[in-house]
């Protein structure tokens, strides 16, 4: 008897192979065999897979995940005589923006132990040493660190000018910021126009990267108007290539807010507040919501606080969370995966293009469960969801564990989760709640607790209460 587990499991993965190329994955049987046989051809394209995927989750301010994903392809990479240098650039790059700066010291001596110099390898210490120095409390060690990064980004320039194709402009960009920064503000000037002049004439002077370095060379000279300008022109060249660049565009916010705290302490009148219009900092909400009228998961209350004719998925519940979420400009959000309130938020998210991540208290089955007891259409809403679905964080407890204290354990990984990826990626963190505000009716782990877990962390909520609905 096929076991339905497995068929899922089977299934999705058929799904994943639909997307390959069969041009250029058919050359993956080309590759000779050689280095431990077939298999170590298949590991080493599955590290390559870990690799990519760990530089694409550094760009979007997924540090956590390009951690894992680093040390899958570790574990590929030691089967197929793989090269893990940029396995472990990738791995030092998500530990120091994580904050683990010492741990992604050590990586990097271990790195430079085993390979040869080169200029990412130099890059990398040199934004080591930066964040070393945004961590320093008193600002002698914070300029000395500062000039540390600058030195090893001279080294990464240095090596990158051997090189017949290379990226010069980002270590010669990076000599200047950390030059200014540590107050060489003559030096760092004479770096930012060079750097300038050279991008100004490269055919892709255009691109995200060089945009952005145009920006922070202005920013050193002092042009916030040009600087502006050139900040809009990096984002505007991020959607055009169709790529998620959040945690590189929260990585520029915290150095231009560098780069104006500095004018600041100089004496220039460099407002904060203009680095909101330069880089809109990303909007994430964070969800909680009722359930539709009828049984709740331990079957034996009746809720109405939720009627179900609101919750279609053209209703008036559905156009006041819309309607809310573009009025924030939201980008990304986080709930459960309940029917009602939960599936109604993570249907609006995505059909805005943003990012959904769901934290689920309930194993699937019992979350399926839930959705084939409402009744309607749940079960396939709550499909077409979870085939969406950007990240997916399991948090339920033990089975026998209250269905109440589940949710309410959920409800506080939910927000702390939302806390800490607002920080990681430099935006705003709002909530909202699809909540009648009968704060005496209140169940534990729901709405009402949560909108209450909200204000203790000064967490700022929105409310649509159903009653206000028509």
């Amino acid at each position: 008897m096929t076991n339905p587990v497995e068929e899922d499991y089977a299934s999705k993965l058929r799904q994943m192979a639909a997307s390959l190329d069969f041009a250029r994955f058919r050359r993956l049987l080309d590759v000779p065999v050689a280095h431990g046989g077939e298999q170590a051809v298949e590991q080493g394209f599955l590290a390559a897979c870990y690799e990519r995927m760990a530089r694409e989750a550094n760009g979007q301010g997924e540090y956590f995940l390009a951690i894992d994903c680093v040390r899958h392809g570790f574990r590929c990479a030691a089967v197929a005589s793989y090269p893990t240098h940029e396995l472990r650039v990738e791995e030092a790059t998500a530990l120091a923006r994580a904050g683990a700066h010492e741990a992604a010291m050590a990586r990097v001596k271990e790195f430079t132990r085993e390979a040869n110099a080169s200029t990412r390898m130099f890059s990398t210490i040199a934004r080591l040493h930066r964040d070393i120095a945004l961590a320093a409390v008193a600002r002698p060690e914070r300029l000395r660190s500062f000039l540390k990064a600058a030195s090893f980004a001279e080294k990464a320039a240095r090596v990158v000018a051997r090189e017949p194709v290379g990226d010069w402009a980002y270590p010669m960009g990076q000599q200047a910021l950390y030059t200014f920064l540590a107050g060489c503000r003559g030096a760092a000037r004479k770096l930012a126009a060079t750097v300038q002049r050279r991008i100004q004439k490269q055919p892709d002077a255009g691109s995200f990267w060089n945009q952005t370095n145009l920006a922070e060379m202005a920013l050193i000279q002092g042009d916030f108007a040009r600087a502006g300008e050139h900040y809009a022109g990096s984002l505007a060249a991020a959607r055009a290539a169709g790529f998620d660049a959040t945690g590189d565009v929260a990585a520029n916010r915290k150095m231009a807010r560098l780069l104006l705290e500095e004018w600041q302490l100089h004496g220039k009148d460099a407002d904060p507040a203009i680095l909101d219009r330069w880089l809109e900092p990303e909007t994430l909400v964070v969800f909680s919501g009722h359930m539709p009228d009828g049984s709740h998961l331990d079957g034996k209350q009746r809720s109405r606080r939720l009627a179900e004719r609101l919750c279609r998925p053209d209703g008036p519940a559905a156009k006041a969370i819309h309607g809310w979420l573009q009025s924030v400009n939201a980008r990304e959000g986080i709930c459960a995966s309940a029917p009602g309130g939960d599936i109604l938020f993570a249907e609006q998210i995505l059909a805005l293009g943003g990012r959904l991540q769901l934290v689920e208290p309930f194993p699937r089955n019992v979350q399926r469960g839930v959705a084939e007891q409402c009744g309607r259409d749940w079960v396939a809403r709550l499909g077409r969801v979870w085939e969406a679905v950007h990240r997916r964080e399991s948090v339920f407890c033990a089975d026998e564990a209250p269905t109440a204290m589940q949710c309410d354990y959920s409800n506080r990984v939910m927000l702390g989760s939302a806390i800490l990826r607002a920080r990681r990626i430099d935006g705003r963190l709002r909530a909202l709640l699809l909540w009648d505000e009968d704060k005496g009716a209140a169940p534990q782990g729901g709405a009402g607790e949560f909108a209450a877990l909200c204000a203790r962390a000064k967490v700022e909520a929105h409310v649509i209460n159903p009653k206000s609905l028509r």
